[in-house]
């Protein structure tokens, strides 16, 4: 179950990354935070409509515990003021995604890292994989310190977002390769410094 998740969740990074690279034009940023807006703000009245009509059954009771509802209440209302706010001042949204998108390849990189140096001990992949993260930090700190133009950047974090997930199904593949290699050994056999190769 734990292998089809991360194989779903890496090939929705793939689909982004590609829909990244296909869209990217000098105006995305600003169409990405008019869509994000819309994203919160229409879910989120629907939201506050239903609570103002179905707090309580036909009973004259709560249908949700005291709790519940509070929440509920913060969350939607929280999403319609958000939603708003993306919209209204989508100038200063547009100018934090950026900002965004180099922090998700920077923490990309460094999960990456910590996946290639010690997720998988006694494993030990080739050196050359260390690469993909190398790739990731150094285009997620130029954009967060050269800030290139607004289609470049989302090229780049679309090209990042495919190596990314091209990594993680390489080191998946790695693995289970490994694992087939020690089940097939006895385990008085299997070499701790293994490395594949």
């Amino acid at each position: 179950m734990k292998g089809k998740k991360s194989f779903l969740t890496n090939l929705l990074i793939m689909v982004a990354g590609v829909v990244l690279i296909i869209l990217h034009s000098p105006k995305f940023f600003e169409g990405m935070t008019i869509v994000c807006g819309l994203i919160f703000l229409v879910p989120s009245i629907i939201n506050v409509v239903m609570y103002i009509g179905n707090g309580k059954d036909e009973n004259g009771e709560r249908k949700q515990s005291l709790t519940s509802t509070v929440i509920g209440w913060i969350t939607s209302i929280g999403g319609v003021l958000l939603g708003l706010s993306m919209l209204i001042w989508a100038e200063w949204y547009k100018e934090i995604l950026p900002m965004l998108f180099a922090v998700v390849l920077i923490l990309g990189a460094l999960m990456q890292l910590h996946t290639l140096l010690i997720g998988y001990r006694p494993l030990k992949f080739p050196a050359w994989f260390l690469a993909f993260p190398a790739v990731l930090a150094i285009v997620g700190c130029i954009i967060m310190f050269v800030k290139p133009e607004e289609s470049t950047t989302v090229l780049l974090t679309g090209i990042c977002f495919v190596l990314f997930s091209v990594a993680c199904f390489m080191e998946a593949w790695v693995v289970r390769a490994f694992k087939k290699a020690q089940a097939l050994r006895q385990p008085d056999e299997i070499d701790p410094t293994h490395q594949l190769k």
